[in-house]
């Protein structure tokens, strides 16, 4: 098995996906579709589509191998704006990265 594959099921086992929380994230981002979210990501998603509250830019959330993956909106209104999205994503990817910052350290050895 892979390194990848070992951190996947790693990360699958420890993390609940079937929580009522995760709701929260439909509720307040009716918008957004949201795939494979586990519930201790819940608080940090939510903050950065909040974030993105005035522009709406997020299309799509998902959790892949432990990876956040946000997809935009690609509008004419939004160009020269992606650098700045980014950045939010990058700062909660840091957040997500915390949560399970000993699955990660795992990773680099």
């Amino acid at each position: 098995m892979s390194t990848l594959d070992t951190f996947k099921n790693e990360f699958d086992q420890r993390h609940d996906f079937e929580d009522p929380d995760i709701q929260l994230l439909y509720d307040r981002h009716a918008d957004v579709e949201f795939s494979k979210i586990p519930v201790a990501w819940v608080m940090p998603i939510d903050e950065m589509l909040c974030r993105f509250r005035y522009n709406r830019i997020a299309k799509e959330v998902r959790q892949e191998y432990g990876q956040l993956i946000v997809t935009f909106k690609n509008r004419p209104e939004d160009q020269g704006r992606f650098a700045r999205y980014q950045s939010i994503v990058d700062e909660c990817e840091g957040k997500l990265r915390a949560i399970d910052i000993d699955l990660h350290a795992g990773m680099k050895k």
